[in-house]
């Protein structure tokens, strides 16, 4: 079996784009079973009324590859582009698409009556929706059939072979000293996603105590960069705020195993249907986590099971939780129990084989002609 990937990813998304070095690109020659289509960020002709290529450039790159393979089955992430994309593969060709939302999906894009009804076809036309089980009744009241709505309920469990406590660290940190306190924000820096909360704690810590660090994921390319930098300086903190390039996926457990508390405080995001994995990796490689109670109220398991396996908090108790830090470091056996207590929730909860064998026999399914 071949798998062929068409992307765009040289062309969108500068803004949270990870440099990625052209002798990482060596590494997909040792998988004869991966064929890797970019479309031509340098090859954009110009043409009136001018508008951005990158549908159709997607398009007519799929074409060449359904023409030239025998493709039997399409699978897309998200509606824009690439659902469109396949749509239209799957009309011309007369080959079945497998469709992954994602929540500004659902929120952003199909509320808006200017193509409301176009993505609306696109869902419908898929021969599996991929979903989580709270938007069936939403699916179905548009009209999408119940034999197409699909739920798998680990398709994003964490592999706990990768994300575990034992493990190398990144060594450049090191450099910080083992008493520095390294506190980490992971993801794209934004208001939503509480960046300035995240802040606010560094500060108030390192009036308490001196010896603390926030590191903050930020793509080479974000504009955010100068104004977190601003803000740093602003509030006296500069020293106490570092800036990091968006890392590989493969070095994420080094980094969560590098820092002492993950911080996750996502307040008043716009979309009620995200739901972040990030503490939940965390977690498994046994680094302490603070979750926002929004964060909380999604977790998608029985929080009954988590027997106390991370730090919570509010905007109003965010105090609280600074306390709770300063107190945690000084006394090891409390961080110890909070820490295999979500060592064992993670246990419980991630089940990354099982969503393996769950997709595998989803594809069966389809390509036998289910």
């Amino acid at each position: 079996m071949t798998y062929f990937v068409l992307t765009n990813a040289l062309e969108v998304e500068s803004t949270y784009r990870i440099p990625f070095h052209k002798s990482l690109l060596k590494e997909y020659n040792n998988y004869p079973n991966l064929k890797i289509y970019n479309t031509d960020p340098l090859s954009n002709p110009s043409f009136i009324p001018s508008y951005s290529l990158k549908s159709e450039k997607l398009i007519n790159l799929g074409m060449h590859i359904c023409e030239k393979f025998k493709i039997d089955l399409i699978e897309c992430q998200y509606l824009l582009p690439y659902g469109y994309v396949a749509y239209y593969l799957s009309k011309k060709f007369n080959i079945p698409f497998i469709l992954k939302h994602a929540g500004s999906d659902l929120r952003r894009l199909l509320p808006s009556p200017s193509i409301h009804f176009f993505l609306r076809d696109i869902i419908l036309n898929s021969k599996k929706l991929i979903t989580n089980i709270g938007l069936v009744p939403f699916f179905r009241e548009m009209g999408m059939k119940e034999e197409k709505i699909e739920v798998l309920n680990n398709q994003r469990a964490v592999n706990l072979s990768i994300f575990q406590p034992d493990g190398e660290k990144i060594g450049n940190f090191e450099k910080e000293g083992g008493q520095v306190l390294k506190l980490g924000l992971i993801g794209k820096p934004s208001r939503e996603k509480g960046l300035y909360y995240f802040i606010e704690i560094i500060k108030r810590i390192s009036e308490l105590d001196g010896n603390v660090v926030g590191y903050i994921t930020c793509s080479a390319y974000n504009e955010n960069r100068e104004q977190i930098r601003q803000i740093a300086r602003n509030l006296k903190i500069n020293d106490k705020i570092k800036l990091m390039n968006f890392q590989y996926p493969w070095n994420m457990p080094k980094l969560y195993r590098t820092l002492d508390i993950v911080i996750c405080p996502e307040m008043g995001f716009g979309i009620d249907i995200h739901n972040t994995v990030i503490p939940r990796e965390a977690m498994a490689c046994g680094t302490l986590t603070a979750i926002s109670e929004e964060i909380y109220r999604k977790f998608p398991y029985h929080l009954e099971e988590s027997g106390n396996a991370f730090l919570t908090f509010n905007e109003e108790r965010i105090h609280d939780l600074i306390r709770e830090i300063i107190l945690i470091r000084n006394d090891s056996d409390r961080k110890s129990t909070i820490i295999q207590n979500g060592l064992k929730f993670s246990k419980t909860i991630e089940k990354y084989k099982t969503g393996i064998q769950e997709f595998y026999l989803l594809l069966r399914e389809l390509l036998q002609g289910g």
